[in-house]
């Protein structure tokens, strides 16, 4: 057999394998990953002035983030709630 079909046959392979193993990874162990099934199923929403929204979507666009990446790191740096009686 020719060794640059050799090398075209090994060169699929490894791709086909490559992409069975991003497949099958376990979500914990996969988060940069776009593909995974979405954690987060909740929904939030808010009334806002046109004003507010374009101040929220253009501070989302200088991180380079989603508006929901914005409210949800906001979220995260809330104070954990106070249980009574539990």
């Amino acid at each position: 057999m020719c060794l640059s079909l050799l090398f075209v046959r090994w060169r699929w392979s490894f791709i086909l394998l490559l992409l069975y193993a991003i497949a099958y990874t376990p979500f914990s162990a996969s988060e940069s990953l776009r593909f995974r099934k979405m954690a987060r199923e909740l929904k939030i929403v808010v009334r806002v002035t046109e004003r507010e929204k374009a101040k929220v979507q253009a501070f989302a666009d200088k991180l380079g983030v989603s508006v929901s990446e914005v409210v949800q790191d906001w979220i995260k740096s809330l104070p954990d709630p106070i249980t009574h009686g539990g």
